[in-house]
């Protein structure tokens, strides 16, 4: 029988647990997911989310995900507080996800990413933009691509106020 990973929404559990990153530069620009496409409508841009792992600690998950999906190491420098969102899973389940964001700074360069698949099935790019661009396209693709989770705008603008 397989072991319910409890970070993990589903059925069983409808609840998921992850960290968020905005990695910071000193020119306000921030590393993104720049997902190509999306659903065949428009780019969309996405702060790093990794799932805590059951035993781990946030800041384990953090430098992990930090680790695979942008291929770079960070000093975390604050907290930024939680946003959640409820949307339907691929199984077709109501997913409660909730995301604990910390502000990072870059530890060095992050490795240069290719073109690579998402975890939403669109080719992505990894990249800095500006945090006033991050805060209206955010806004934006949440509202064309009706995905509540796509709308990071609110930790984008505490990261830049803190």
């Amino acid at each position: 029988m397989k072991k319910l990973h409890y970070f993990v929404g589903q059925k069983k559990s409808p609840f998921h647990l992850s960290v968020g990153a905005i990695v910071m530069n000193g020119k306000t620009e921030i590393y993104c997911h720049h997902l190509l496409n999306v659903r065949g409508k428009m780019d969309a841009y996405l702060l790093m989310r990794e799932t805590v792992e059951p035993n781990e600690t946030l800041e384990n998950a953090l430098r992990r995900g930090l680790g695979q999906e942008f291929g770079m190491k960070a000093k975390i420098v604050g907290y930024l507080g939680s946003v959640t969102n409820s949307f339907k899973n691929w199984q077709g389940a109501n997913i409660q996800k909730t995301t604990l964001y910390f502000l990072c700074k870059p530890i060095g360069m992050p490795k240069i990413v290719k073109h690579m698949e998402s975890h939403y099935g669109e080719r992505s790019v990894r990249e800095w933009e500006n945090a006033s661009f991050l805060i209206r396209q955010m806004k934006r693709q949440a509202r064309v691509l009706k995905r509540s989770d796509f709308d990071e705008s609110e930790i984008v603008a505490r990261a830049v106020k803190k």
